[in-house]
């Protein structure tokens, strides 16, 4: 796909080849691509037939699946990159960067891989398609219309979650035990407050969710895999 949606769903915006996660389980020789399905193969493999266990039991996959594509079709990539509307309350690093720079820096790059795998058509293909979907993003997604609905989009997914927490009677968003869901949005929230979005629900706005950020930050696989990895959050 040579247009960039604002987010990083393979299912709305494509493989991308030149950024897409890839697992390579050796033992049994298949290859996983993005992220949806990697930890979906990793859960599979993990729990084997103790669905107990999984982070996606059979009862709960289509209401754990449903949560998991509104977070992957969430406009990520225009709030890490873009400038904010009204106030910039990103982290220091981050403050007065524009999206279009960002997005420039990669159609360079796919420049410079272009000219040097001239000769491969397989990596020219995924390069050039790579540079066209970079080169839409530079033109398209960050201009201050394109960021309103960005973040206009962003704030009513955490609307909708509030509303499902207010009315939830499980410990959890869809259970008692820790879902797929909660990993997903325990990123999602983690990625959105630290880039200053956690104007969607601080000082009161929506208590629910704030409370549940709170609370998954708390986890000890995101406080060891995210919160203290160094270089996961901005500074």
């Amino acid at each position: 796909m040579d247009r960039h949606t604002g987010n990083t769903s393979v299912t709305t915006g494509g493989c991308d080849a030149a950024v897409v996660p890839t697992l390579v389980d050796w033992d049994v020789g298949i290859v996983v691509v993005d992220s949806k399905r990697i930890c979906r193969y990793v859960d599979e493999a993990a729990v084997s037939d103790d669905d107990a266990r999984s982070l996606r039991p059979n009862h709960l996959a289509a209401a754990i699946d449903a949560q998991v594509d509104i977070v992957d079709n969430l406009p990520n990539y225009q709030m890490l990159n873009g400038k904010p509307p009204g106030e910039d309350r990103r982290p220091p690093s981050q403050r007065g960067k524009s999206g279009v720079d960002f997005a420039m820096t990669k159609v360079e790059r796919c420049d410079r891989y272009l000219a040097e795998h001239a000769d491969d058509p397989v990596l020219v293909r995924g390069y050039a398609a790579k540079r066209a979907k970079e080169l839409s993003a530079a033109q398209e997604l960050f201009t201050e219309q394109r960021m309103q609905q960005a973040y206009t989009t962003a704030e009513a997914a955490c609307e909708a979650l509030e509303r499902q927490l207010q009315a939830a009677r499980t410990a959890w968003l869809l259970d008692d035990q820790l879902t797929m869901a909660e990993i997903y949005w325990a990123i999602e929230l983690l990625r959105m407050g630290n880039m200053g979005a956690d104007i969607f629900w601080k000082d009161g706005k929506r208590p629910a969710v704030a409370a549940y950020a709170a609370r998954l930050r708390q986890l000890p696989a995101i406080q060891s895999a995210v919160v203290n990895w160094p270089g996961a959050l901005f500074n």
